[in-house]
């Protein structure tokens, strides 16, 4: 892959990480709204935050696995990086235990003490430990982005750099092979006005043909 390739590549990883961030901390106030419902028996409010549940769920998932294995619907490259392997797998253990207790909330009809054991594992600080877990896989990402963009920057400029070279090296030969064109030329001109002491040296077939051609 080209490392304008990579970088675009991390840089969907660190959007799509940086959304469930967010999600996280969604999750754990809709669960609150969900029991809340509950309590008052709101049949409509609980069927509303069990949709908004459920949809967040599927999409936390698919960017979880989109983020180890790749993909195309979520434009994510399969992450190689061990290191973010071991990172993204640290958070996907934690969604699983936060996404079974949401499932389970969810499947509760009326209110009871078992919805408040529940809650435990979705409270607040269940979902800002899940959401520091996918902050350490931004930063993770943000890492390996800002190294692969300093690579492209040193591949510039030593492109640049070559570039520049080369033009020197062109403009120096061709000032080079024009020096002994430029005598003969001057003393022929010496020669045509009658200065019969100039001397003209003996030049090669190349330089002839350049001095034909001018």
């Amino acid at each position: 892959m080209v490392p304008f390739a990579k970088t675009s590549g991390y840089s969907n990883a660190i959007d799509k990480s940086g959304s469930e961030r967010m999600r996280s901390i969604l999750l754990g106030f809709e669960a609150t709204n969900y029991a809340s419902a509950l309590k008052l028996g709101d049949k409509s409010l609980m069927n509303k935050y069990k949709k908004e549940i459920e949809a967040n769920i599927d999409i936390y998932d698919e960017i979880c696995l989109g983020l180890i294995n790749g993909s195309q619907k979520h434009e994510l490259a399969k992450t190689i990086e061990l290191d973010t392997l071991e990172l993204i797998d640290s958070w996907s253990k934690s969604w699983r235990i936060f996404k079974s207790g949401l499932n389970q909330l969810i499947t509760i009809n009326s209110y009871s003490s078992e919805v408040d054991f529940i809650l435990l594992n979705l409270s607040v600080e269940k979902s800002l430990e899940l959401k520091g877990k996918a902050h350490n896989v931004v930063l993770n990402y943000t890492k390996y982005a800002n190294n692969s963009f300093l690579k492209i920057k040193r591949s510039l400029f030593l492109i640049i750099a070559l570039i520049i070279e080369s033009c020197v090296i062109v403009i120096f030969t061709i000032l080079k092979s024009l020096k002994p064109i430029k005598a003969i030329l001057n003393n022929l001109e010496g020669i045509a006005s009658g200065d019969l002491t100039r001397q003209i040296l003996v030049i090669q077939q190349i330089e002839f043909k350049r001095l034909i051609s001018i």
